[in-house]
């Protein structure tokens, strides 16, 4: 009989699919990936890189910034936007 849901069979883990990972554990994120994290446009935060705001680490030709680095800015605009309200 179905019951609307798939069953694994025994012994079969999880596997997560393609494009869905963890944003809590990844250690950083690509431009985009960036934009979607923090909800901000790619024109903001090439503009938070290149006034020295937001830490950006090339790695060959990809842009990555890395998610301590993210965080610590996204908080620090918390922060200012706390103060000055």
């Amino acid at each position: 009989m179905f019951t609307g849901t798939r069953e694994r069979p025994a012994g079969m883990r999880d596997i997560p699919q393609k494009g869905t990972v963890n944003m809590q554990t990844k250690a950083g994120f690509s431009i985009l990936e960036a934009c979607e994290h923090y909800g901000v446009s790619r024109t903001r935060l090439y503009q938070e890189i290149s006034e020295g705001r937001l830490r950006l680490t090339k790695v060959g030709r990809r842009s990555i910034i890395a998610t301590v680095d993210g965080d610590a800015w996204f908080n620090a605009l918390r922060e200012a936007s706390r103060k000055a309200a």
